[in-house]
């Protein structure tokens, strides 16, 4: 079986696909997609907290080994995804735009 490569339905040799899918922006042939939302934390208005109890919250966080953070106006920081289910399960929180592997909620 001979493997063919094509975008858009294209029929094109294994070295313009990788050429073509590096331009639209892939950082390596075959690499996973993914949005990078994380890197540098997604800030999350409706996990947030008021601005007065930004401090016991981030304690609270610490105390649980949790690398996610309060802003000083009460956004909250989340370091990963992981973090942000096991946050929205603690608090019994409900996402109805969750994703494949996301918390949802009961």
């Amino acid at each position: 079986m001979a493997v063919t490569f094509r975008i858009n339905g294209q029929l094109m040799t294994r070295r313009e696909f990788i050429r073509r899918k590096a331009r639209r922006g892939s950082s390596k042939p075959g690499s996973p997609m993914f949005t990078g939302a994380y890197r540098n934390g997604l800030a999350s208005i409706a996990l947030g907290c008021n601005p007065s109890q930004v401090e016991d919250f981030n304690r609270e966080l610490a105390e649980h080994g949790k690398t996610s953070r309060y802003r000083p106006d009460g956004t909250l920081m989340l370091a990963s995804r992981a973090e942000r289910n096991e946050l929205m399960r603690a608090r019994g929180l409900h996402d109805n735009d969750a994703g494949y592997g996301d918390f949802a909620g009961q």
